[in-house]
C-alpha cells in the first residue's frame, strides 16, 4: 500500500522533510496541493517498551500499551508518511497530546456530540487556535 501511494502521489507528497515535536509547522500556503496523511502515532519509546521486558511497569504504563496495541501496528513504512499529522487517543483537550502541533484526534461522531454537549467552549477553542491541530469525526 505504501509502495502505491508514494508512485501514485508521488508529485503531492512531502517526504523530504524532518520533523519532530519541537519542528514549527510549515505556512500553510506551502502546503497547497500537498497530501497531508494522518497515521495513528505510538511514541518510538512505547514501541521499544513493548518489545523489551520491562517489571517496573506501572497500571498507567500497561494501560498505554495495550490501548496502542488495540489499534494495532502501524509499520515503519507508513508511519513515516505522516509528516505533518499524527493520530491520537482523545482524552481530554488537557492531555499532552493537544499541545502538539501535528496531533489530530479521531473521534466517533457520539463521542463529539457528548463533548459538545459537555465542553462545547473546549472544543471549539481546540479547533480554533492555529497552533492546535484538531479533530476529525468517524461516522457511524
Amino acid at each position: 500500500m505504501v509502495e502505491i501511494m508514494k508512485e501514485c502521489w508521488a508529485p503531492y507528497l512531502n517526504l523530504d522533510v524532518d520533523i519532530d515535536d519541537d519542528t514549527p509547522l510549515p505556512v500553510l500556503e506551502t502546503l497547497r496541493k500537498q497530501i497531508l496523511i494522518k497515521v495513528k502515532y505510538t511514541a518510538p519509546e512505547k514501541t521499544k517498551q513493548k518489545h523489551a521486558p520491562d517489571t517496573a511497569k506501572t497500571e498507567e504504563d500497561s494501560s498505554d500499551e495495550e490501548e496502542a496495541s488495540n489499534k494495532g501496528n502501524i509499520i515503519p513504512e507508513l508511519g513515516s508518511l505522516g509528516i505533518y499529522t499524527r493520530s491520537y487517543h482523545f482524552k481530554s483537550f488537557n492531555q499532552p497530546e493537544a499541545k502538539v502541533p501535528t496531533h489530530v484526534f479521531s473521534l466517533s461522531e457520539k463521542k463529539v456530540l457528548s463533548t459538545h454537549k459537555q465542553q462545547a467552549a473546549a472544543l471549539f477553542r481546540h479547533n480554533k487556535v492555529s497552533t492546535n491541530g484538531g479533530l476529525t469525526v468517524r461516522h457511524g
